[in-house]
């Protein structure tokens, strides 16, 4: 998978976000996103390669755009 296909797929994920299932969870692992659970965020573990940057989110979505500015978040580190 390249990246912008990667990049598209991240988008995906998280239309329409509005909390971490655990549906969202497989997927992200499958494309190598780590998981963290805490109290009231979800720290997501992202790595480009070569560095591995750490993705704080919301455990629950906001609003209709929340979930694709989580993802904007996530592509910026990929």
């Amino acid at each position: 998978m390249d990246k912008k296909e990667e990049k598209e797929e991240v988008k995906r994920i998280f239309t329409g976000y509005k909390r971490m299932t655990p549906k969202i969870t497989r997927e992200l692992r499958r494309l190598g996103i780590f998981v963290v659970r805490q109290r009231n965020h979800v720290v997501l573990s992202v790595s480009d390669g070569e560095t591995r940057h750490l993705v704080p989110i919301s455990s629950t979505g906001g609003d209709k755009r929340g979930g694709l500015n989580m993802a904007r978040k996530i592509i910026s580190c990929l």
